[in-house]
């Protein structure tokens, strides 16, 4: 019963008649019954695997050719029934002898140990993956002891620390890293046996950045006895986010640079982010701003009404917003605001453009004659964000393209279409002129400049271009800025000035009026000192003074009517009064007005 449980027999072997016998108590072995497991051993060796003849050999056989008595063992594969080979521990030693001490008779047992054998196998395969897999890491990785010494170590940490294994093993971890002679302070390892969880930390060498990360191993009362240490090598990484960090103050330098109020909005109107603009001209900080309802920085008598359009704008149904602000100071300030959905750190958000148009109202009440043209205008910040080599190839170039230049977008980045062939040729040059040194040589060299383009279709368009240099990873020098179209503004401005060189001329007659008659003044004066005996002159040179006074008086009237000109509207005049106005204004009576 044992045998049969052990899956064993028992063999002998007649060494001067060469008979070979097998008992396994009747129960076949892997497929075989007693008598076929007999015929296999009769010719063993030639069922055995080819690698393994030599071991059952009669003239190499290891427990015959032995003349000692201590027993002999050793593993033999056969084929089985079906084919397939199983591998025998074969066990015996010599029971008979001849006088001159020659083995007669052999005996022992054979055992299938054919799923030992397999687990065997499974176990040193999984152990040969897993020391694959412990070599083919680029991250250095120890197992530590209590103490933290290295009691293994893989390839990557032997190449990152150019020390063989033997260099490594038992050591302290802190020797090998970072030359010292106890843990340094922040130690993760120290860490991580107070806390028994995953501790990290990063530190540089040089130029090098590494990541260390360890972990526990406990025993199995859950106590610390040792620990995985990985060393990776993040300087790439360390890059990747310095390049992110460097992104994101490229698109930071682009929002701040420009001029109108940015508001970024999440969908419930709550400012998440305001440009430089806003924090400048309404004087509040960021810490001010930040997590507030928009509806707070309007005019009070005028939140209602904000409140109706911030509502439309997160519906989709209204995109701008003319209600004014005010500053912490308490200022008021015209402005028009543009609203657009966009996405702002992976969420969706309102995106609003607030120009200060103060200024352009003062104008507009200035000029009279257009206010009503101007009155319905809504100016909008259609702005292009741009990365552009010094040879006027743009490499980045996004935003209102189309609308500004009648060019897509497309046709610049595809290298097709150079910037400089859309600048109006006669700004071309002063440009250049200008400020291609200081572009080309001057690190950080910033400047504003406007110019003409001719748009796609021919129109010609005003643009403030606010351009900055720098260099990239490579060396190379790049223009990054940002174009705004200033055409409405330009339009205002010639118009404001012709406006101002009129009301020059009208204050220039003016006072040229008034200097005559302060002349005739001063010479009826004079005259009277002559008069004073002569009462009937006297009187008649006090009638010209008086009415030279009258004059005088007159004349400054009409600059208090002329200086708000353009400022308050227009109304409709009786022409025969206007006349007679002026009529009464002439020195001479002599003189005859008719309308």
């Amino acid at each position: 019963m044992a045998l049969q449980a052990a899956e064993m027999g028992i063999w002998t072997w007649d060494l001067v008649t060469d008979e070979r016998h097998v008992y396994t108590s009747g129960t076949p072995l892997f497929g075989l019954t007693e008598q076929e497991l007999e015929e296999y051993f009769r010719d063993i060796e030639h069922r055995a695997h080819p690698d393994d003849r030599p071991l059952v050999d009669p003239a190499s056989d290891p427990i015959k050719t032995p003349r000692s008595d201590v027993p002999q063992s050793f593993e033999l594969r056969i084929h089985d029934k079906k084919g397939s080979w199983r591998t025998l521990l074969i066990q015996g030693s010599i029971v008979k002898k001849d006088p001159e001490g020659a083995p007669l008779l052999l005996m022992g047992t054979f055992q299938d140990i054919t799923p030992r054998k397999l687990a065997e196998e499974e176990v040193a395969r999984i152990a040969r993956e897993w020391q694959r897999t412990f070599d083919a890491t680029n991250d250095a990785i120890w197992i530590l002891d209590q103490e933290q010494r290295i009691i293994r170590s893989n390839t990557a940490a032997k190449r990152m620390f150019r020390r063989t294994p033997g260099e490594l093993l038992g050591h302290h971890c802190w020797e090998v890293v970072h030359g010292t002679d106890r843990p340094i302070p922040g130690c993760p390892m120290v860490r991580m046996k107070s806390s028994l969880q995953r501790e990290i930390m990063e530190f540089q060498v040089g130029d090098q950045w590494y990541e260390i990360t360890v972990d526990p191993l406990l025993d199995a009362g859950g106590e610390y006895a040792g620990a995985v240490h990985i060393i990776s090598d993040i300087t790439g990484r360390k890059a990747a986010e310095d390049a992110a960090k460097r992104s994101a103050d490229n698109l930071t330098i682009l929002f701040d640079s420009i001029d109108e109020m940015v508001f970024i909005l999440d969908m419930a109107g709550k400012m998440i982010r305001v440009n430089k603009a806003v924090r400048t001209r309404l004087g509040y900080t960021d810490d001010e701003l930040i997590g507030r309802d928009v509806l707070f920085l309007h005019v009070p008598e005028g939140r209602e009404e904000a409140l109706r359009i911030v509502q439309g704008m997160i519906a989709g149904t209204i995109d701008s917003c003319p209600v004014p602000v005010l500053t912490k100071d308490g200022e008021r300030i015209e402005v028009e605001t543009k609203i657009t959905r966009g996405v702002w750190d992976n969420r969706e958000v309102l995106i609003g453009v607030t120009r200060d148009v103060t200024q352009r109202i003062l104008a507009e009440h200035a000029l009279h004659e257009s206010q009503s043209r101007y009155r319905s205008f809504v100016q909008k910040f259609k702005g292009i964000a741009y990365l552009a080599t010094t040879n006027w190839v743009p490499v980045f170039f996004h935003g209102a393209v189309q609308e500004i230049t009648g060019y897509t977008e497309e046709e610049f980045t595809a290298g097709t279409l150079r910037w400089d062939q859309v600048i109006h040729p006669d700004d071309l040059e002063e440009i250049i002129r200008r400020d291609n040194d200081g572009l080309l040589h001057v690190p950080g060299y910033f400047v504003q400049r406007e110019y003409r383009i001719i748009r796609k279709d021919g129109e010609i368009r005003w643009l403030l271009d606010v351009i900055q240099n720098r260099t990239d990873d490579g060396g190379e020098i790049l223009l990054s800025g940002i174009l705004t179209d200033i055409t409405e503004r330009k339009i205002v401005e010639e118009v404001l000035a012709q406006t101002n060189k009129k009301l020059n001329l009208l204050s220039s007659i003016t006072r040229h009026d008034i200097l005559n008659q302060l002349l005739v003044l001063i010479g009826y004066l004079s005259l009277s000192r002559d008069y004073l005996d002569d009462t009937e002159q006297l009187l008649d040179c006090i009638e010209k003074q008086e009415q030279a006074v009258k004059n005088i008086q007159h004349q400054i009237n009409f600059t208090r009517e002329y200086q708000d000109m353009g400022v308050k509207a227009p109304v409709w005049h009786s022409l025969q009064e206007v006349a007679d106005s002026a009529r009464r204004a002439l020195p001479s009576r002599d003189i005859r007005v008719s309308v």
